[in-house]
């Protein structure tokens, strides 16, 4: 198809229909870089109308976001659309926005497929391009004829009109050609659950658009934990832990213990404009292996270091040889740290913690460090923590003192309430808690600490930890609560 078109072009540059059905076909081979070209020319060769429908986005708004788009501005409606498709980049590691590719490809079908010139209607007007544009093409699809249906109390047998099905993995929709004038329309019934209007309007309502760029075979999942520490001039330092499978990427060599990757990190503020990114190549090789709940993985983590607030980041991967991907997309939260007061950073949970090979280990990066951002512990394993406190108070000889308590025990609030009553009554064993305690001297104001934690025989199931910091000389205290699993 794609050479056939390419032939059409070279005969007729100026025709936008080929740029469009050229740009389709490169889409669907993925070949982006050269799709995003052949689109860039058909929209020069567009009138105004022709472009603001190329790029609007409303056929994939929900019925709700679209009432709400058509109240702004012109100049809100483009800052929205740019934010929209920023946020709908599935992978921001490649150079192009394959999300904004696709809508391309779907307006471009559905115009060249579904219109119909001799009503002057354009197809993302038509019931058949209105789906398209919004769920892509159906996995499949089948069409059937019209025919007599059977008499009824002696009427006139029935036209039952031509029928056509689109089968998505979790909907099917249905069009007929009423009049049988080749125009398809979205099937209508007196039931609701057999009227494909009402079916299609309820379905975008929840799901206003469907994209996946790549089969599950082709995905691979990654665990990520963000700790909030304090970094300088009142910034905070953002720590991503993660995990990968090594299961995901078992197709390098694992024989040399070497693995290569690629890594994107990307930070966008709560408007999603992007603040900080970074593409890299990265080695893993076996002191990055770690086995947690009984799989292995090559566990890592990487800082960014941001002003306190909210934020949207992407972690992505791709297996430099098979081509697997996996890519996080969500929220991160930014403590804010004060200096006036006790704090406590957030708390690391690692598979293991162990200070480095210079003299003083006076911060994180210090440390060897391989976190589990699962938090999955077995009974026979340690638990090591990381964590920092600040703003510790000091005597007039510039020395700090102060108490690190320990507490750990079986999170009850979690259990049953049934179990938790007959624990209450006598009826089961109430495990106790552990309680241990430290008491530190220094000479500065922010101290970093790591703990490694034997696991008792009766510990199972979800564990409560409590660190308790009391400053001994001011009397502030501060403390931390968090959980993690103790697997049999």
């Amino acid at each position: 198809m794609a050479q056939l078109v390419e032939t059409a072009v070279k005969i007729n540059p100026d025709d936008k229909n080929s740029h469009l059905l050229l740009g389709f076909a490169y889409q669907n081979t993925k070949k982006y870089k050269l799709a995003l070209e052949e689109y860039e020319k058909a929209r020069s060769l567009m009138t105004p109308s022709e472009i603001y429908q190329f790029e609007n986005i409303v056929p994939i708004l929900s019925p709700n976001e679209q009432k709400l788009y058509q109240q702004l501005s012109d100049e809100e409606k483009e800052k929205v659309r740019k934010t929209y498709w920023i946020e709908k980049d599935p992978f921001y590691l490649t150079d192009e926005n394959e999300r904004l590719l696709e809508h391309y490809s779907r307006i471009a079908y559905a115009n060249l497929r579904f219109s119909r010139p001799d009503k002057k209607i354009q197809g993302w007007e038509t019931d058949q391009g209105k789906v398209y544009i919004r769920f892509g093409n159906p996995k499949n699809r089948f069409r059937t004829r019209p025919y007599i249906g059977a008499s009824m109390n002696g009427t006139r047998n029935p036209l039952v009109h031509s029928r056509e099905f689109w089968i998505y993995p979790d909907f099917t929709i249905k069009f007929e050609d009423e009049y049988l004038s080749g125009n398809y329309t979205l099937a209508r019934d007196v039931r609701p659950e057999f009227d494909y209007k009402y079916i299609f309007e309820e379905l975008i309502k929840k799901q206003p658009d469907n994209f996946q760029m790549l089969p599950d075979s082709m995905l691979f999942d990654v665990p990520v934990e963000i700790i909030s520490f304090m970094g300088d001039n009142y910034c905070t330092e953002l720590e991503f832990c993660y995990c990968i499978p090594t299961e995901a990427i078992s197709s390098q060599d694992f024989e040399r213990k070497e693995y290569r990757i690629k890594e994107g990190l990307f930070l966008f503020d709560y408007d999603w404009n992007l603040i900080d990114s970074s593409k890299s190549e990265i080695w893993f090789d076996s002191r990055h292996e770690v086995e947690i709940n009984g799989e292995k993985y090559l566990a890592f983590h990487e800082k960014s270091i941001v002003q306190p607030g909210t934020y949207h980041y992407a972690l992505e991967f791709e297996d430099a040889i098979s081509g697997k991907r996996a890519a996080v997309h969500q929220e991160a939260q930014a403590d804010t740290f004060m200096t006036n007061r006790l704090q406590l950073s957030d708390i690391l949970f690692a598979c293991k913690i162990a200070p480095g090979y210079v003299r003083r280990n006076i911060s994180r990066s210090d440390f060897y460090i391989l976190p589990n951002p699962m938090r999955f512990y077995q009974r026979d394993e340690s638990v090591a923590i990381y964590f920092e406190i600040y703003n510790l108070s000091q005597n007039q000889a510039g020395e700090t003192q102060y108490k690190i308590e320990y507490r750990i025990g079986p999170d009850y609030q979690s259990q049953p309430v049934w179990r938790k009553f007959l624990k209450n009554v006598g009826f089961f064993r109430k495990e106790g808690e552990v309680t241990t305690s430290y008491i530190y001297s220094g000479k500065k104001s922010n101290e970093i600490h790591y703990q490694n934690f034997g696991l008792g025989e009766a510990l199972k199931g979800r564990i409560k930890l409590q660190v308790i910091v009391t400053d001994l000389i001011s009397d502030e205290v501060v403390q931390k609560k968090e959980f993690f699993q103790v697997i049999h």
